[in-house]
C-alpha cells in the first residue's frame, strides 16, 4: 500500500510535471541563438515545474514534504535492521505506517492533488489500493 503511494506520486512527479518541462526545455536549448533564450527557458522550465507541482500551494507543499519524511524514515528504519529484519521494532514500524497513511488522506483530500490524479490516472483504483 504504501510502496504504491509512493510509485503513483513519484509517477505524478516524473510524468506529469518534469518530463513535459524538461522536454521544453531541451528544445528551447537547442534552438537557442543566444544564452540569454537559454536563461529564458530555464526560468520557463521552473515556473512550470512550480506549477505543475504546486509548489507554491501550502498545503500540498506541506503533504508531499510529510509524505517525503515519513517515506525516508521508512527506508532509514529498514537500513537500520538491513542485517537482522526481524529485530525491526514493529512499535516504530506501526508508527510510520500510520503517519504514512495521514499524510497519504491528507495528500488525497486536496483538490488539487484530487483533480490532477483524475486527469492523470485511475483515481478509484489509487483509493482502492490505498485502502487494501
Amino acid at each position: 500500500r504504501i510502496a504504491h503511494l509512493v510509485r503513483s506520486v513519484h509517477i505524478w512527479l516524473q510524468r506529469d510535471a518534469l518530463e513535459p518541462a524538461i522536454i521544453v526545455l531541451i528544445k528551447a536549448i537547442r534552438e537557442a541563438t543566444h544564452f540569454e533564450i537559454v536563461l529564458q527557458a530555464h526560468a520557463a522550465f521552473l515556473i512550470a515545474i512550480q506549477e505543475a507541482l504546486f509548489l507554491d500551494d501550502a498545503p500540498v507543499n506541506t503533504a508531499l514534504d510529510n509524505l517525503f519524511n515519513h517515506a525516508h524514515r521508512l527506508a532509514s528504519l529498514i537500513q537500520s535492521h538491513a542485517h537482522a529484519p526481524e529485530d525491526t521494532p514493529a512499535s516504530a514500524l506501526a508508527a510510520i505506517v500510520a503517519d504514512l497513511d495521514k499524510s497519504a488522506d491528507i495528500l488525497l483530500s486536496l483538490p488539487q492533488i484530487h483533480s490532477t490524479l483524475s486527469a492523470t490516472s485511475d483515481l478509484e483504483w489509487f483509493r482502492q489500493r490505498m485502502n487494501k
